[in-house]
């Protein structure tokens, strides 16, 4: 076994090189390849993070960095003020406030060779690092009296000192050993906690992602799967005959997907500060091993694509992608026994679609969401998905069978005169608006098909504009916005864009900032002093120079699936870009009751109560949602929910 572990090592080392991309990250192996140079120890869980005094670096955020220094003077005054407050609470929470503002690291391993840890050779380091030794005594102190009363409560033996690491104490347990306590590492005093089989605190962390040239890191973390695979082992080997088929057909999958497994996938992150932004990196290391397994494609986003969105968007995303992975979902469900393909025979001689063939084959290649000024003045009315078609003319003919069944059906009850969906046509496209005859619900869902793309709104006003777009019959394209096209890498094929014009929404958020700014100076402010900061959010004029929009977007670097974020430098201008963001989905607030009430008096079903409760379709659609697969991939599992919501009553 060592054996064939060290070769999958060697042979990971050799791909090491192509992981330094052009963010500056060092080369890093994926999987078991990180254990030969950590001495033995597999690394799965590494994060760390950066004193919080790191965390506010921009002079706009000066105001809140300040009042959060007086914090500990407020607490202070609180005995004073709260009757019959146990004077111990203040000093307590004092130390944990300090401890929390302190740089801390996590480690779960696995070591082999460690059997005296327990804990079948995994282990946990939990550690804060201290101002200095008096700090880490003085938390070891508070939390070693805690324990020992503890202990005098159950009758359990009184905690020992540590034979592994001086100046801690260990508590012997069933499966393993836990030690606590302050202990001197390289960069100072540190109080830990250490469960199971860990030789050396430090072990692991010096294979932390490093942060690209030019960033202060504040939070960096890696996610290592391979390091599951002896566990699983031992979890097969303890199962032995009595693993059901499905658990092992579980784990078969998840090995195939790369989730488990010695040649399972690897993920870093690092976020930080530069001069000029708050930036995060995500590498998926070894994606693309897997990317058929992840129903993924390499394709890259183009100028067509982004031709679909209006210059003027205010937030937008695309993705490439199709519904294979439902497809091949459903092939898998009918091998397990399923009754999928009764349910699709059942719609299909109902309603005379085949969803597999006409709506799920079909639609896809590429997908996005935008608001903008174009479809609706940037708010939620604005609101606009769109999806390429494989093949238009199934998507048209299955379009208007599905909408004369459900009108079929709704006209065979009495409360379905409220819900009325109509196809219509404005110049050469034609569109479906679900309607609420003699209801006052404040949205009329409409999607067309325009080109080769499908378009769908809350509003036919925004599926109109959108309609055009989409047939060039608009303005130009989210390309040509200087904003965009500023914040886009250069030369780099795209799996993904997503854009917030982040200028634009902190205008609508400045108001709520501010107001959060002057709750926080006043918590921070003294009742019985002087103790004052002035303004905690700069003026309006101040705040909203050189504000920086947010961008995301993924590409791929060799076999890696990495993911940019850019944001503003500020956290309180990204807090209010996100707040005015936010303010667009407010609508929704009224919108939905209005839905809410027209539901109770109709049906939204396209299939009649008898067919839709049957059992193909009610475990077809459990079986859908509740599959292995769709755990593992929340973006298919709302897909395919959205699929069953359109097809099946589900109040």
């Amino acid at each position: 076994m060592r054996r064939s572990i060290i070769g999958i090592r060697r042979r990971s080392i050799l791909g090491a090189a192509a992981l330094a991309g052009t963010l500056g990250l060092a080369p890093v192996s994926p999987g078991l390849a990180l254990a030969q140079d950590a001495g033995g120890v597999q690394p799965f869980i590494l994060y760390e993070h950066a004193p919080m005094s790191a965390w506010l670096v921009d002079e706009k955020d000066a105001g809140v960095k300040q009042a959060l220094s007086m914090i500990p003077a407020r607490l202070a005054e609180l005995p004073g003020e709260i009757p019959d407050m146990p004077p111990e609470i203040e000093p307590i929470v004092q130390l944990a406030l300090r401890t929390l503002a302190q740089p801390a690291r996590l480690a779960i391993t696995y070591n082999p060779d460690n059997a005296a840890g327990g804990f079948f050779g995994y282990g946990l380091t939990l550690s804060v690092q201290a101002k200095d030794q008096g700090h880490a005594t003085q938390l070891h102190g508070i939390l070693h009296a805690a324990l020992l009363e503890k202990f005098q409560e159950e009758g359990m033996p009184a905690p020992a000192d540590s034979m592994r690491f001086k100046g801690m104490q260990d508590v012997q347990l069933p499966f393993g050993l836990i030690s606590y306590g302050p202990r001197e590492s390289k960069d100072g005093w540190r109080f830990e906690l250490v469960v199971g089989a860990v030789d050396n605190p430090d072990a692991g962390f010096d294979r932390l992602p490093p942060a690209p040239q030019g960033m202060n890191p504040i939070m960096r973390g890696s996610l290592h799967l391979a390091a599951l695979t002896p566990g699983i082992n031992m979890a097969r080997t303890m199962a032995g005959k009595n693993l059901p088929p499905e658990g092992a057909e579980i784990i078969s999958g998840l090995e195939k997907a790369g989730i488990i497994g010695p040649e399972a996938i690897a993920v870093d992150f690092v976020t930080g500060y530069s001069a000029t932004d708050t930036t995060s990196i995500v590498r998926v290391r070894g994606a693309g091993k897997y990317a058929d397994e992840w129903h993924m494609t390499k394709e890259p986003v183009n100028a067509a694509d982004l031709a679909m969105v209006p210059a003027d968007a205010t937030m937008m995303s695309i993705a490439k992608g199709d519904l294979s992975g439902v497809s091949a979902l459903i092939d898998n469900l009918a091998q397990r026994g399923v009754p999928v393909n009764d349910f699709l025979g059942e719609f299909k001689n109902h309603t005379g679609v085949d969803l597999r063939a006409d709506i799920i084959d079909s639609i896809g290649g590429t997908w996005g969401a935008y608001m903008s000024d174009s479809t609706g003045g940037g708010s939620l009315g604005s609101g606009v998905i769109f999806a390429s078609l494989k093949d238009r003319t199934r998507v048209l003919d299955a379009h208007r069978k599905l909408v004369a069944t459900a009108g079929k059906h709704l006209a065979e009850h009495e409360e379905g005169m409220y819900i009325r969906p109509t196809i219509w046509k404005s110049g050469d496209v034609e569109l479906m608006s679900l309607r609420f005859p003699g209801l006052p619900v404040p949205l009329e869902i409409t999607y067309a098909v325009a080109g080769d793309w499908f378009v769908a709104g809350l509003t036919p006003q925004a599926v109109l504009a959108a309609s055009a777009q989409a047939l060039g019959k608009s303005g130009p394209g989210i390309a040509s916005n200087p904003t965009f096209a500023g914040a886009m890498p250069k030369g780099r094929n795209l799996a993904s864009v997503t854009f917030v014009d982040t200028p634009r929404a902190a205008k609508a958020g400045y108001p709520f900032v501010s107001m959060a700014g002057s709750a926080f100076a006043n918590l921070a402010r003294s009742p019985k002093g002087d103790r004052d900061i002035g303004l905690t959010v700069p003026l309006y004029a101040d705040f909203m120079k050189n504000v920086k929009p947010t961008t995301q977007f993924s590409y791929w670097d060799g076999e890696d699936l990495v993911t940019e974020s850019h944001a503003d430098r500020s956290m309180l201008v990204n807090v209010a870009g996100a707040m005015g963001s936010g303010g667009a989905f407010w609508p929704l607030l009224i919108a939905i009751p209005a839905i809410a009430e027209s539901a109770d008096r109709g049906s939204f079903g396209l299939i009649p109560w008898d067919t839709h409760r049957s059992g193909s379709a009610r475990h077809t659609a459990l079986a859908l949602l509740e599959s292995p697969e769709m755990m593992l991939d929340p973006v298919r599992r709302r897909t395919t929910l959205a699929m069953i919501g359109l097809v099946w009553n589900l109040d």
